[in-house]
């Protein structure tokens, strides 16, 4: 066999694989775009759930109101406006593993 055909016989995979791999400046900056884009839209997700803050609410005390016949305490509507704006983050959760 000729040098050549040996060379052909060798899986390109195996061919090019360097001798040590480390940290590289790509890697680096793409860990810090992920980092910092992941956090700025969960920032951004919860200043769009907060804007409508106070129409929910009001919609909570009237339903509350309407079902129950009497009005709801301050200290149950914040509960019910915790737990609803706390259901984005859980649902996120949820949905990426959908």
């Amino acid at each position: 066999m000729m040098s050549t055909e040996k060379e052909e016989q060798i899986p390109l995979i195996q061919k090019d694989i360097p001798e040590s791999s480390g940290f590289t400046w790509y890697l680096g900056l793409a860990a810090i775009i992920c980092v910092v884009g992941s956090s700025f839209q969960v920032g951004y997700n919860n200043a769009l759930t907060n804007s409508p803050q106070e129409v929910l609410k009001l919609f909570i005390n009237e339903s509350y109101q309407t079902n129950y016949n009497e009005t709801i305490s301050e200290e149950l509507l914040t509960t019910f406006w915790a737990i609803t704006s706390s259901a984005i983050g859980i649902g996120g959760m949820i949905g990426s593993l959908v």
